[in-house]
């Protein structure tokens, strides 16, 4: 994972809602529900908030909340978490019989699968909602918003080891557990110019005026994303 800089929460906001706005008319967006968990990141994740390039392992590593598969019979991942990688690996495995007894998480991935390459919004530690009281892993990089793209890009056979995504990260990433096999945390200082190079689409510029904060309907998060 590489650091770019540090960011205000104002720039993260209206990236969210440039790509993700929550008056899209879709029956599965899901978009306000994103925002209010970016909020609880931006209020209870020490640190403050930076701008990070993701690996394809770095993303694979991306810890997961509790996740019932958008209604579906088959829970996608448990109380306890799950990484990306095995999220996915419970897919696959679970093949054509998954599919059908969820097929609105299923009908998502495979859309995303499509969809172009958007940021990903992390934090160090969980937020405080019941999704997530019990993961098991309490420090790393946990999801915020995108497990639906997260699965659908590495099902899709879209995660390479050169890809780099954009990302944001809540919380201050010095002392981060130990990334893993193939990864690494390094400043943007230290990249140098071989940073520059990315496989990631464009994130396109952001706009100036910071949008107002769309009144809360609801507070229960749901931990997808609708389709895009």
């Amino acid at each position: 994972m590489e650091i770019v800089s540090a960011v205000a929460y104002s720039e993260v906001h209206r990236a969210y809602l440039r790509d993700h706005p929550v008056e899209r008319a879709h029956e599965g967006n899901t978009n306000l529900y994103g925002e209010e968990n970016l909020e609880r990141a931006d209020e209870e994740v020490p640190g403050g908030w930076w701008r990070v390039r993701l690996t394809r392992a770095d993303v694979l590593g991306v810890v997961l909340p509790w996740h019932l598969s958008e209604g579906g019979e088959r829970e996608l991942v448990p109380r306890t978490g799950l990484t990306v990688a095995r999220a996915v690996e419970r897919v696959r495995s679970g093949g054509a019989d998954w599919a059908a007894a969820n097929p609105v998480c299923s009908g998502k991935l495979r859309l995303l699968g499509r969809a172009p390459f958007t940021a990903l919004y992390l934090a160090t530690a969980p937020v405080d909602h019941p999704d997530y009281e019990r993961l098991a892993v309490r420090r790393g990089l946990i999801h915020v918003d995108g497990l639906h793209r997260m699965l659908a890009w590495e099902l899709a056979g879209r995660l390479r080891d050169g890809t780099v995504l954009d990302g944001y990260l809540a919380g201050d990433p010095a002392g981060l557990d130990p990334p893993g096999p193939g990864r690494t945390v390094r400043s943007h200082r230290a990249a140098g110019a071989a940073s520059t190079a990315r496989t990631a689409d464009p994130a396109g510029p952001v706009r100036a005026a910071d949008p107002a904060r769309t009144a809360r309907t609801a507070r229960v998060v749901r931990t997808g994303d609708e389709p895009a």
